[in-house]
């Protein structure tokens, strides 16, 4: 009996280190088990619009190493891990598959690689870019013309950084022209759309390296990183996590219509086209940007209906109309 205790409580002391390392319960933000613990955490996020989603990634509140350590979190590609949504590994994502059979639908075997393989080169390129940013003002720092420098860094860092994606996206990407994605069941595009978001990033920031005839600086706690390459880096991480987070709701999706076509053997073609809005953050954070969206349209009061609320955080919280300044009258969970 003594010696079942003993390997009961290494069993249990080697499972608590795996997850302390894989950073499963880090943070008070993952709000698992315990629903006050939840309320209490999300009553310490700054009340103003936005202002919480903001600070997922606000770099003038963490140092490189801790940037460079969300970057590269190996929860991110893995789809059995939950992953870090911000730099301070506060909050975390609420979806992992439970194991690598789970998905049992034609075809699941070869979209879980291919999105794994998406995910991976997409943060392999975030770290590099990332690195590219920090070294930039030690490289130019003692330098007679640093802003002459600075550019040339840049623009070596951006060459390199559009062949090292060529090389790493082994599928077609296009640009994606809409903040919406749409998935219908029926094609596996969906990975494909997100990707677009990469291809805008890099864009973007070869128009910035054109268009601007200087460089800035981000100050971090710890010291500075050239701006055009830091919002790249980080736009490339938070892409990373979204191609994942979106992958397990299609991935969902379709296996619920497994499950059920024995008995509706109809349901695939029943079944609306489903939109995902792709804004970074927490369900409340997503939920706050659409929540805000509608607000735009000066119809009748806003009724919502919100689905699997868990401990109820947004939708079924009394402070949810002092936080966000919102008249919900009816709210269904």
């Amino acid at each position: 009996m003594g010696a079942a205790l003993v390997t009961a409580a290494l069993l249990t002391s080697a499972l608590s280190e795996e997850l302390y390392f894989l950073g499963q319960r880090e943070g008070d933000l993952h709000c698992l088990g315990s629903c006050s613990s939840c309320h209490d955490a999300l009553q310490q996020l700054p009340r103003g619009r936005f202002e919480a989603a903001s600070r997922h990634t606000d770099l003038s509140l963490r140092t490189a190493e801790e940037v460079q350590q969300w970057l590269s979190a190996p929860e991110v590609c893995d789809l059995l891990l939950m992953f870090p949504v911000d730099i301070q590994r506060e909050a975390w994502s609420l979806a992992a598959l439970p194991s690598e059979e789970y998905l049992s639908y034609r075809g699941a075997t070869q979209e879980t690689r291919r999105v794994v393989e998406q995910c991976e080169a997409l943060q392999l390129l975030s770290i590099f870019t990332w690195q590219g940013a920090v070294r930039a003002p030690d490289l130019c720092s003692d330098t007679e013309e640093p802003q002459s420098c600075f550019l040339r860094a840049r623009e070596t860092a951006l060459a390199a950084l559009q062949r090292r994606w060529k090389e790493l996206s082994r599928a077609h990407t296009e640009r994606l022209r809409s903040n919406v994605l749409e998935v219908v069941l029926g094609r596996n595009d969906s990975v494909l759309a997100l990707l677009g978001r990469a291809n805008l990033a890099l864009a973007q920031a070869q128009e910035k390296q054109s268009s601007e005839g200087k460089t800035s600086l981000v100050f971090l706690a710890s010291g500075a990183s050239e701006r055009v390459l830091s919002e790249l880096a980080l736009e490339l991480g938070r892409t990373a996590r979204l191609v994942v987070e979106h992958s397990r709701t299609v991935w969902g999706l379709k296996q619920l219509v497994l499950e059920l076509s024995g008995v509706y053997p109809n349901i695939q073609s029943q079944l609306p086209t489903y939109r995902i809005q792709p804004f970074y953050g927490r369900h409340f954070d997503v939920l706050e940007a659409l929540l805000s969206s509608l607000e735009e349209d000066k119809g009748p009061e806003l009724r919502m209906a919100e689905l699997g609320v868990a401990c109820g955080p947004i939708g079924g919280s009394n402070n949810s109309e002092i936080r966000h300044g919102w008249r919900v009258p009816q709210v269904l969970g």
